[in-house]
């Protein structure tokens, strides 16, 4: 799926896919570009080419860009999941 627009600031249309959406939804998830480019192996420069569409993200890194959303949205999910649960002794 593709939509486009035009950037207000910049005047340039800009393409939206399916892969720039989940790489904003990752840096936002990571805490910038240059973290998700870390954990990628990528530069943060590299990153800003695949999100706004010059250049085409690679399947293999896409995979590992759901990898990144997807453990955080199981994390909000079910946070209790994220504690261990102590039991109660019984006087």
């Amino acid at each position: 799926m593709h939509t486009t627009r035009v950037n207000p600031d910049t005047r340039v249309i800009v393409e939206t896919t399916v892969q720039t959406q989940a790489l904003r939804k990752a840096v936002e998830i990571v805490g910038g570009e240059e973290q998700l480019g870390a954990r990628l192996g990528l530069s943060a420069g590299t990153i800003r080419l695949f999100i706004t569409g010059r250049i085409n993200l690679p399947q293999r890194l896409f995979l590992q860009v759901v990898d990144i959303i997807s453990a955080d949205s199981v994390r909000i999910e079910n946070p209790a999941a994220t504690y261990v649960r102590r039991s109660r002794a019984t006087d």
